[in-house]
């Protein structure tokens, strides 16, 4: 059987930026997997057999896509066979026990991370024993001794093969589970508390402070307290500082001792503008720190508000608390950046990880600073 997975509609699309500048839907991550990848399960757990996967989305992103899904046929001919249809904002449970989650808005994230990362785990280790030789090897992995680490509630803690956990290192699954995937690295005295999710190359600084419902991408660099967070692939925060009920994009590096804050002095909801024109709209959450777009960067000691929006490829910096608005490549409080350099910065930090940028990725991001003028 064919199916067909919807990008956000126009009505919604601006309630998930900045991540919705260069992403699809489908591609927001709840618990341990994205929503493509729950759509494929769902359809697995449910024996639908799929042909063919058809992905509809906005044209602006519709090559970048492209270059993700490369198994995906991106925006057929209108005359195509839709079989199955799913849409991209609805995290579909595969597991059949509980019941599939519409999100309205980004900060919605934060409310069904917890819930389906516990539901999620099962799955997570099928996965992780098919990667193995052995059951019994994969048992042996994850339960391997770290003598110098303290492990609370050791059968809760699924580190993977050739995680390094140094000294003094606290993991503490005493209220929920913590994964921490393959090849990262734990340095010494660092302090985690589930539910955590580590994902694999991922780099955890000396006393760190991981706190719950915190998610870090792969090839990540983590350091300071974070707490109730989303970090994406290739981010960095690798320095002291606090971070909590932020959503921060891929390729965003966050200077040393930048801090923002997730709760107002007076304990009344936050409001956050999107950027379209709307305002301010009240969350209805008492805790919501900043979104981040992708390639955004601050400068040392940057001070965040509480609902901050920043879109992508801003550079941050600048006493006192940063506007709570931040445009698109944003160069401190009045200037833009610089294309040319922006797009050298970019090439500098991907060679850092052996990737290129690609021709598509740079068309998307010149048409989007050319937009924005």
């Amino acid at each position: 059987m064919n199916i067909t997975i919807y990008d956000f509609n126009v009505d919604n699309v601006n309630q998930f930026s900045p991540f919705s500048v260069n992403h699809a839907s489908f591609e927001l991550k709840v618990g341990l997997f994205s929503n493509f990848e729950r759509i494929k399960l769902f359809c697995l757990k449910n024996n639908i057999e799929i042909d063919q996967i058809y992905l509809i989305v906005r044209k602006e992103i519709e090559e970048l896509i492209k270059e993700k899904y490369p198994e995906c046929i991106v925006n057929p001919p209108s005359d195509f066979n839709k079989g199955k249809e799913f849409e991209g904002n609805i995290v579909y449970d595969f597991s059949k026990n509980k019941n599939n989650i519409s999100l309205c808005y980004l900060w919605d994230i934060f409310t069904y991370s917890a819930e389906f990362f516990l539901n999620d785990i099962a799955e997570y280790k099928f996965n992780a024993i098919s990667s193995f030789p052995s059951a019994t090897k994969f048992f042996e992995t994850i339960h391997k001794k770290f003598d110098l680490a303290t492990l609370v509630n050791e059968k809760d803690i699924i580190i993977n093969e050739d995680s390094d956990i140094k000294a003094g290192v606290v993991i503490d699954a005493e209220n929920a589970p913590i994964i921490i995937g393959k090849n990262v690295v734990v340095d010494i005295g660092a302090l985690i508390q589930g539910p955590v999710f580590i994902d694999d190359n991922a780099y955890i600084a000396p006393g760190a402070k991981i706190r719950p419902s915190t998610y870090i991408g792969k090839y990540c660099k983590v350091g300071g307290e974070v707490s109730c967070s989303i970090i994406n692939d290739y981010s960095n925060k690798v320095h002291d500082g606090f971070l909590g009920h932020s959503f921060i994009g891929e390729w965003v590096n966050i200077g040393a001792g930048t801090n923002n804050s997730n709760l107002k002095n007076d304990y009344s909801n936050i409001k956050f503008n999107f950027g379209d024109g709307k305002g301010f709209i009240d969350t209805q959450k008492q805790f919501l720190g900043a979104f981040i777009g992708d390639y955004s960067r601050f400068g040392i000691s940057t001070m965040l508000n509480t609902g901050t929006h920043i879109g992508i490829g801003s550079n941050v910096f600048g006493a006192g608390y940063q506007n709570r608005l931040i445009s698109s490549f944003s160069w401190g409080k009045e200037n833009r950046v610089n294309f040319e350099k922006f797009i050298e910065t970019c090439k500098k930090m991907k060679q850092r990880r052996n990737l290129i940028m690609s021709n598509a990725e740079f068309e998307f991001l010149k048409a989007i600073y050319n937009k924005n003028l």
